[in-house]
């Protein structure tokens, strides 16, 4: 039976590889370089909420309706502890996560900033607020209710509840009725703040403190440590030199990222993929993400730039596909799996040249598989991307970039299980900087035409 299965996946893999290659290479424009990759699977960045009334999805719960309603295979055990006081007799004091509405703060931002207020909760002893995330990144910049994606869809919480108290959004409501206070990790964060304001009321439907009633950086952890019961930090700032007043010892990040697991139907899947990919043997993993992607994609403002980058990129491709060939030959790895955006297929086209194209695999191929649970990834990015993490986690070795949050979140889970793991700017002679700095310069061009209108 596995030798049919593994037949069954070279097949796949093989025919995907040839359809690919179809419409790669064959125009220099930025349209076509690009747009003509999306077919691949149904526009999964742009479209996955185009079915409105498609009640298998979980994206369309909002916070109140995911408490009663079923979720299908993404779903976590209702063993919990919630809202445990910290001291008998004592009334548990809350601790919220709220992050910048702002272009460029994806998924994983806000998951790390999600990580350093469940720090700052167990250093403070608070009850630490099951907030939502929000599906931001090619699909939209910026983030809305309908993106809203609910917590424990993302991560699991019986193994957070393990390491301190947890609580939902509904019971925060119910109890912070009276407002929040909140307090700036940096005095210019003002300005950023007040642009928040209206989405998080409307959002998460709280009452929010205006510029004026902020706390001041100075009173930061005061305010954690005082009795306050209805506490929430607000994030700006991804640089640790700006955020000083919350950084965390090496220890406390540590068992932080060991209690936030992705939600069991995640990992569950995972398994069930890995129990068919590579004939369960030992396999590499790739992520590979062109950073100006995002923006060269997406804006018709900045075409004009895009054009040497994404030539300096093809050539960073060609090179990193040599390196990944030579360590993949060396170690003799099963297989390979890429994880990519959907505008970056090109890289697993490429890799399709040096190494087997059977043994090159990527969310297109696993799609195919025989699996009910894989129903609610293909509809929703969002969990896609959760799915392609999990992946990779388990792989032998990861490569990924290191100016990435989708790949440090990898990087930092396999660090705690002395998983081995690589840069892409150790592989190559060259840093990998050189892209970033190409990269914000798209951005920074990108932010100028906004102001402009």
């Amino acid at each position: 039976m596995r030798k049919k299965r593994t037949f069954v996946l070279v097949i796949l893999t093989m025919m995907s590889l040839i359809f690919l290659s179809s419409f790669h290479f064959q125009s220099s424009s930025l349209s076509n370089r690009y747009l003509q990759s999306d077919s691949w699977d149904c526009c999964w960045e742009r479209n996955n909420l185009s079915n409105k009334n498609d009640t298998s999805s979980i994206a369309n719960y909002s916070t109140e309706e995911a408490e009663v309603m079923p979720v299908g295979p993404i779903t976590t055990s209702p063993n919990l502890n919630l809202s445990r006081p910290q001291d008998v007799g004592q009334k548990p004091r809350y601790l919220l996560s709220l992050v910048q509405n702002r272009t460029g703060f994806g998924n994983n931002v806000q998951y790390h900033f999600f990580r350093i207020t469940v720090g700052q909760a167990l250093l403070h002893n608070r009850t630490i607020v099951m907030v939502p995330f929000f599906n931001n990144g090619a699909s939209g910049w910026g983030y809305n209710k309908d993106s809203m994606r609910e917590f424990e869809h993302t991560f699991d919480t019986e193994s957070l509840n393990m390491l301190l108290p947890i609580t939902t959004m509904v019971e925060f409501r119910q109890q912070c009725s009276h407002g929040v206070q909140i307090a700036l990790q940096d005095e210019k964060d003002t300005y950023f703040y007040e642009s928040s304001i209206q989405f998080f009321e409307s959002a998460y439907n709280i009452n929010v403190p205006s510029v004026e009633e902020l706390y001041p950086t100075s009173e930061i952890i005061p305010l954690l440590n005082s009795d306050v019961q209805c506490v929430a930090l607000f994030h700006t700032y991804l640089d640790p030199k700006k955020r000083l007043p919350l950084t965390l010892s090496d220890s406390t990040y540590f068992m932080v990222n060991k209690h936030l697991l992705p939600a069991f139907g995640i990992q569950r899947t995972s398994k069930l993929i890995l129990q068919e990919m590579c004939s369960g043997e030992p396999y590499l993993a790739v992520h590979y993400r062109n950073r100006t992607g995002e923006m060269c994609m997406y804006s018709e403002r900045i075409s004009h730039l895009c054009d040497d980058l994404l030539d300096e990129n093809d050539k960073n491709a060609n090179m990193l596909v040599n390196k990944i060939y030579k360590l993949w030959k060396e170690r003799q790895f099963s297989c390979i799996y890429v994880a990519h955006p959907s505008w970056s297929t090109k890289f697993s086209y490429l890799l399709g040249q040096r190494i087997p194209s059977a043994r090159v695999v990527n969310a297109h191929v696993i799609m195919q598989l025989g699996i009910d649970e894989l129903d609610i990834y293909r509809k929703d990015n969002y969990f896609l991307s959760l799915l392609e993490q999990e992946i990779c986690f388990h792989a032998d070795l990861f490569i990924g970039w290191d100016i990435s949050y989708w790949d440090k979140t990898i990087f930092e889970r396999r660090q705690i299980y002395q998983k081995e793991s690589v840069t892409f700017g150790r592989l190559l002679d060259t840093s990998e900087r050189r892209l970033e700095q190409g990269w914000k310069a798209i951005m920074h061009a990108e932010y100028d035409a906004i102001k402009s209108n």
